[in-house]
């Protein structure tokens, strides 16, 4: 089971997230260790963290989706939590209409 757990602080200026690091996928060719990492650093000029629940493959692909997003938004603009939640669902219907569709 895996389990995130985060926090707000300052006024929800800064979110503590926390999450394990251990990998056990037995379906998945994946076998059990320590060594991999289940958080994604964004390529943002903010901080900004992704937390693994899942199968690595599919959240990568929201995770790209988000992180491309959030480069185009504008730099000098501040970035409220309706921008982010709007990105969420995107990546959520990217990746499920990827997984849906029959090649």
């Amino acid at each position: 089971m895996t389990i995130g757990i985060g926090a707000l602080c300052e006024r929800g200026s800064i979110a503590i997230v926390a999450c394990d690091l251990r990998t056990t996928f037995p379906k998945s060719g994946i076998s059990s260790h320590d060594y991999t990492g289940k958080t994604w650093d964004f390529d943002v000029p903010f901080s900004m963290v992704a937390c693994v629940a899942g199968k690595l493959a599919l959240c990568q692909r929201a995770v790209d989706v988000i992180n491309n997003a959030l480069q185009r938004l504008p730099r000098k603009s501040p970035v409220y939590a309706e921008h982010i939640e709007k990105i969420i669902i995107k990546a959520r219907f990217e990746t499920w209409r990827d997984l849906l569709t029959v090649p």
